[in-house]
C-alpha cells in the first residue's frame, strides 16, 4: 500500500530546544526526537511511513519573537 492510498494523518510537532515532540492524530501517545540533525533524520525517517497531509509546528514564543525581529530586519 503506498501513502497515496493511507488516510491522510494530521501532524503536530512541539519544538524546544532540545527535543521535538512529535504526535500523529491518529495515535495516542508521542514520540520525542532529539532536535538535532540525527534527530531530524530520525523523524523524517518516522514520517515518511505516514500519509503525512498537514504538520503543525509548535515553537517557544521567545523564539518567535527571534523571528519576527530577524524578517524585520530583513525587509530594512
Amino acid at each position: 500500500m503506498t501513502n497515496e492510498t493511507r488516510e491522510p494523518v494530521y501532524v503536530g510537532i512541539d519544538v524546544s530546544k532540545d527535543s521535538l515532540e512529535v504526535a500523529l492524530a491518529d495515535k495516542a501517545a508521542s514520540v520525542r526526537f532529539a532536535n538535532d540533525e540525527q534527530g531530524v533524520k530520525a523523524l523524517l525517517e518516522h514520517l515518511a511511513g505516514h500519509n503525512v497531509a498537514v504538520v503543525l509546528l509548535v515553537i517557544s514564543f521567545a523564539l518567535l519573537l527571534v523571528i519576527n525581529a530577524l524578517q524585520a530586519w530583513q525587509r530594512k
